[in-house]
């Protein structure tokens, strides 16, 4: 039986749909595992940005996210996620192909606006969509599997690309943006298979379902409230991991690019060890107190990153331990 995009049933299995979505999260992924541990590392020793500019071009991405997310949330209600999720992915694709072309500052935040575009047209409607294909008891459990896929396909991604990246072949880096382009025309490929799902709702249902504003938003202190934790600790949290991490080890940690491949697996294979067991671990408990666990870790994860740095003999191990912490 299906209620709106949602097929009933009594298990994640029940639903073909959410296979082929979590099979396509899961070739999407290793492409963006390829580039995601070295692409600060590119920006400052393969194009010879200064590591602050370097730095700025991955944070005018967020930025610019952050200015287009509201749009494509209006559009999302318009016609629906599918169709925004498509074009998202065309867009990250074509972006990826143009990081060879990059050849100064200018020309690299150029391209750091087309991939911001499409990741700001890709994440919305994924998350809409995946919250239509499952009953909301089913919910917490699928969104854990996506997750845990997605960090099968980074640390997958991240091990591969150890063996094809090389500071002083500047093709190498080029190769990696061409097979991360090919994972989002892959996972192009799956969404428009997921048929019948993610169209655009009737007017019935956008009346029942999308009714109230951002106003009602921010006037909900609450959500303010969490919305700047949020913030705060992804900034310092996956937003440093990302940009901050890979910089900081292969400059004053002295670690080789190749190894930001075996580091990355670490973070990304715990996850995909212990996902469900936290699922099941974490059912009925305070999810603030919850927050505020992951918040203490995050800290001894990074004491754990300045102390491996201070170590130079001692810097890949200990990094590896900090990022299984992060974990």
């Amino acid at each position: 039986m299906r209620q709106g995009d949602t097929v009933v049933g009594t298990r994640l299995s029940d639903h073909p749909h959410t296979r082929r979505f979590l099979t396509g999260v899961l070739l999407n992924s290793i492409g963006s595992g390829l580039t995601l541990p070295v692409i600060v590392v590119y920006l400052n020793q393969v194009l010879g940005l200064p590591i602050s500019v370097a730095s700025l071009v991955l944070s005018w991405t967020a930025v610019t996210g952050l200015v287009a997310a509201p749009i494509v949330g209006s559009v999302i209600d318009r016609i629906g996620p599918r169709p925004v999720l498509l074009a998202g992915a065309a867009v990250k694709a074509g972006g990826m192909l143009l990081w060879p072309l990059a050849d100064s500052a200018l020309s690299a935040f150029a391209v750091a606006t087309v991939v911001a575009f499409g990741d700001a047209a890709i994440w919305p409607p994924q998350t809409t969509m995946m919250a239509r294909m499952v009953p909301a008891n089913q919910r917490q459990r699928f969104f854990g599997m996506q997750f845990m896929m997605l960090n099968l396909g980074l640390g997958a991604g991240g091990m591969i690309s150890s063996f094809i990246v090389d500071v002083r072949n500047p093709a190498t880096f080029d190769q990696l943006f061409q097979l991360d382009a090919l994972s989002y025309a892959v996972y192009l490929v799956f969404i428009v298979s997921l048929r019948g799902i993610g169209g655009r709702l009737s007017d019935e249902e956008r009346g029942a379902r999308h009714s109230g504003s951002y106003r009602e938003v921010f006037a909900d202190r609450r959500m303010v409230k969490f919305t700047a934790l949020s913030i705060l600790i992804l900034g310092c949290g996956y937003a440093s991991i990302d940009a901050g991490l890979p910089a900081m080890l292969t400059t004053v940690g002295g670690l080789d690019v190749r190894q930001m491949g075996p580091v990355w697996a670490v973070n990304t294979t715990l996850i995909v060890i212990l996902q469900l067991v936290v699922l099941s671990r974490i059912a009925g408990r305070s999810r603030t107190r919850l927050l505020a666990v992951a918040c203490l870790l995050w800290a001894t994860s990074w004491l754990l990153v300045a102390c491996g740095v201070a170590r130079p003999g001692a810097t890949f191990v200990l990094d590896c331990v900090a990022i299984g912490v992060f974990a």
